[in-house]
C-alpha cells in the first residue's frame, strides 16, 4: 500500500512539473506574440518615417536661422 501511496505523490510531482512547463509555453508564446507586435511597428515606422523626413521643415534654411536669432 504505501509503495503505491509513493506512486501516486510522484505522479502529483509530475504533474505539477508539466503545469510549470504549460506556464512557461503560455510565457513564451506571449513573447513571441510582443515580438511580433514590435516588428509591425518597425515596418509602420520605416513607412512612415520617410514621410515624415520629407514633410519636415529644413532647419538649415535661412528662415529658421533669422528666427533663432
Amino acid at each position: 500500500m504505501a509503495g503505491r501511496q509513493a506512486f501516486f505523490e510522484s505522479l502529483t510531482g509530475r504533474q505539477a512539473f508539466f503545469e510549470s512547463l504549460a506556464k512557461r509555453q503560455a510565457f513564451f508564446e506571449s513573447l513571441a506574440k510582443r515580438q511580433a507586435f514590435f516588428e509591425s511597428l518597425a515596418k509602420r515606422q520605416a513607412f512612415f518615417v520617410p514621410m515624415y523626413l520629407k514633410k519636415a521643415p529644413d532647419h538649415r534654411s535661412n528662415a529658421f536661422l533669422l528666427a533663432t536669432g
